[in-house]
């Protein structure tokens, strides 16, 4: 039988919402910090702890405050702020720690695929992959940098976030969605349709939620600029819910010794 813990998960993903399930299910105590940017996320099972966690020693407080066992960075792949804050605390706090990650996206057959560092590179890329006669560039890096599109003033651009977008770049033609996914094939196909997509701006979030835009551009033939994903943060990694709950039924001492269950 599984000794109950006391489980930190960082969230914001559905990874991390599908594990506070399946962890509350098999007897654990489960806290979900959601300290994104996102307004009104979906509460995920057991305990939510909402607002910012204060930098590395916010979270150290907290997981030595609360005592709690385990921590589970499922945060999204490019939120590279509380990675980084999670692996200091979780030293500090003496907390064994998994990093959950999704895959990341791989190109297929049919796939124009420019790899960039950034936004301000895929926008230097942007003359490679479309002209700027032949539609829209779909955005899918949500609201953050968008002042960089001023680069490009010769592109018509359109933009989906789900939170409002206060400020855009002066000059430049962009045309606000506000939407939550995730978005199926048959969606995704009518909103290419609908703002006539020349071309694709994205992060490499992997996953699924996400991934329709990329299906829709291989089978468009649009060019997709994607975005690396930022340096892995250290230490034991899962890409799946059902290995991290296999962690968690580990004992302490057996999982120092572990090596990674896997890495994307």
């Amino acid at each position: 039988m599984v000794e109950p813990l006391k489980l930190l998960i960082l969230g914001g993903t559905a990874e991390a919402a599908a594990l506070a399930e399946a962890a509350t299910a098999a007897g654990h105590e489960v806290w979900t910090s959601l300290a994104g940017a996102t307004h009104a996320p979906r509460r995920p099972a057991g305990r939510l702890v909402s607002g910012p966690l204060g930098g590395i020693d916010g979270l150290t407080r907290l997981l030595t405050g609360e005592g709690f066992d385990r921590l589970v960075d499922a945060t999204h792949p490019f939120a590279e702020t509380i990675s980084t804050n999670a692996v200091e605390a979780a030293l500090r706090a003496g907390v064994p720690r998994i990093t959950l990650r999704r895959p990341p996206w791989t190109a297929g057959i049919g796939d124009r695929w420019y790899g960039v560092a950034d936004l301000a590179e895929a926008l230097e890329t942007l003359p490679r992959a479309a002209a700027p006669e032949d539609g829209r560039v779909f955005v899918a890096t949500g609201r953050r940098g968008l002042n960089l599109l001023a680069a490009r003033p010769e592109y018509s651009f359109v933009v989906r976030t789900i939170e409002p977008v206060a400020v855009l770049p002066p000059g430049v033609d962009v045309t606000l969605v506000r939407d939550r996914g995730p978005f199926d094939l048959a969606a995704e196909r009518g909103f290419f349709t609908e703002h006539a997509v020349s071309a694709v701006i994205a992060k490499n979030a992997g996953g699924t939620g996400a991934e329709a835009k990329i299906q829709v551009a291989r089978e468009c033939h649009i060019a997709v600029l994607m975005i690396d994903r930022p340096p892995s943060p250290p230490g034991l990694w899962a890409s799946r819910v059902d290995e991290v709950v296999d962690w968690l039924a580990r004992p302490v001492a057996e999982d120092q010794a572990l090596p990674p269950i896997s890495r994307p």
